[in-house]
């Protein structure tokens, strides 16, 4: 899995071209905004990132790893963080080029999601970046580059993607067959090596990120800011695998952590990777006999009569307005910018009573 996550990345990087990148002196801490502004920690594409961007950003890693707001953790991250800037600059080019943007609802979604997982009340977070001298533009910044990502890579591969019915039966089939085996709740974080002179800076910098690892910073918040997978979005969450789901190069190493526990830097056949083990289940677990289901609709009333590109044009917009909500809030949300009142939640239904 974490195999072809890189691979994908590796390929879909190479969409990209004409990044130079020049990488400055970190201002200590202090008034220097003026300064920061002024000074040019990269070009992309004729773009500039300021070093008041790098800083910025560097901020709003720290606070959400936890980690000590000293020079000397701003130094380490600053390169891996740069990278991911960079990135970042190149998914807004590209998406511009395509046409591609990100409403306030699916913002307002994807924070909400931040809040969540932090366990935040809803609407608090961006106070608590703000006590915390942290711009939220930031934050905002990185999560519509993830939301944009997702949706180039739906644009350039939806049709490409074709399953059959064969593909859902051997599926359900190797399910099956699998159901008494040990699955493995992991994260990870994967950086990829795009050239062989990149071999050494990629090291370096996974390297500082298993240190702040190991110096308490959370491993969510690094892969969301880091990571290369597109797991980043969740962060780092790959979900529940079996063992045949796992790569044989690291199958070993997973099997061998407890719960909690971090990899070192493990190198990959196109980068670097460090993998959390979460949980484990031993076997299958008991079906409940009757499953409690919470639910939410996106509603869009059709006019009557309605010809077959309205339909597909109503279709279309509900798929942009959701396709990046992760969980019930962001759906909801996103379904309120769009639908009629009858859109939201419908409650708790028991999986016996659903048609």
């Amino acid at each position: 899995m974490y195999s072809s996550h890189l691979k994908f990345v590796f390929g879909l990087r190479l969409i990209f071209a004409g990044c130079v990148a020049v990488v400055l002196c970190f201002l200590p801490n202090g008034d220097v905004r003026a300064q920061e502004t002024l000074r040019i920690a990269a070009v992309v594409n004729e773009e500039i990132i300021s070093a008041f961007d790098l800083r910025s950003r560097l901020k709003l890693v720290v606070t959400m790893s936890r980690l000590p707001r000293t020079d000397e953790t701003f130094q380490s991250l600053a390169p891996a963080t740069l990278r991911t800037l960079i990135d970042e600059k190149l998914k807004f080019q590209e998406a511009k080029k395509l046409g591609v943007s990100v409403s306030q609802g699916e913002l307002d979604g994807a924070i909400s999601v931040v809040e969540q997982r932090n366990g935040l009340s809803p609407g608090t977070l961006i106070d608590a970046l703000e006590e915390s001298s942290v711009n939220p533009e930031s934050l905002f910044d990185q999560l519509r580059s993830e939301i944009l990502w997702s949706r180039i890579v739906g644009t350039k591969h939806r049709d490409n993607v074709i399953i059959s019915d064969d593909d859902i039966d051997t599926a359900v089939a190797t399910e099956e067959a699998a159901r008494n085996q040990p699955r493995y709740h992991i994260s990870e974080i994967v950086i990829s090596v795009d050239s062989p002179d990149q071999l050494a800076q990629v090291n370096e910098q996974i390297l500082s990120l298993s240190a702040q690892l190991r110096a308490g910073a959370d491993f969510g918040a690094l892969a969301r800011s880091f990571s290369q997978s597109p797991s980043a979005i969740k962060g780092g969450d790959a979900g529940w695998l079996r063992l045949d789901q796992i790569p044989s190069e690291v199958r070993s190493i997973v099997t061998a952590l407890q719960p909690g526990q971090t990899t070192q830097p493990i190198r990959m056949s196109a980068g670097f990777a460090l993998i959390k083990l979460n949980e484990i289940q031993s076997g299958a677990v008991a079906q409940k006999p009757d499953a409690l289901l919470k639910l939410s609709q996106l509603h869009l009333p059709l006019p009557q009569d309605a010809p077959q590109s309205t339909v597909t044009s109503y279709i279309e917009s509900a798929r942009q307005s959701t396709e990046a909500a992760q969980g019930c809030e962001a759906f909801e949300s996103a379904a309120g910018e769009i639908g009629s009142p009858l859109s939201g939640s419908l409650g708790e239904v028991l999986l016996s009573k659903l048609p």
